[in-house]
């Protein structure tokens, strides 16, 4: 014999799922800032890349930016502000190639965003965010 709930349990029941109870949102991300770690003498070459550049996919290329240093919010376009951006390569153990992706033209401070999963936003648990200075000669 099957037990039924009791007629006003039911209802309340009804009533929730009637009611279109939305899901609470969603947290947003934190804001992210790149890390200057290295400082370049102006017309130097920029790289990305190496040994420690692992985590990728195999064999793909990525589309690096580099724009003027800011802080990034999860879905911030990265094309508007660039003031270059180039392509680099992953091996078969999805370490990033080292590539030269930019001649630092003008001094200050630069973040080098590597947009992992190539939609052109900036995507808090995707994609690479690293800085650079550059300084006058």
């Amino acid at each position: 014999m099957s037990r039924l709930l009791p007629r006003a349990a039911l209802v309340v029941l009804v009533t929730a799922a009637a009611a279109g109870a939305q899901p609470p949102p969603l947290p947003e991300f934190p804001i992210t800032i790149a890390e200057a770690r290295t400082t370049v003498k102006l017309g130097d070459e920029v790289t990305v890349g190496g040994p420690k550049a692992t985590n990728y996919l195999r064999n793909e290329t990525y589309r690096v930016y580099i724009v003027p240093h800011r802080p990034w919010r999860d879905g911030d376009l990265l094309g508007e502000s660039a003031l270059a951006t180039s392509q680099v390569r992953s091996n078969a153990e999805g370490t990033l190639l080292k590539s030269t992706v930019w001649k630092a033209v003008r001094p200050g401070r630069f973040d080098i965003i590597v947009d992992y999963d190539g939609d052109g936003k900036f995507s808090y648990a995707l994609d690479a965010a690293d800085g650079v200075n550059v300084r006058e000669k």
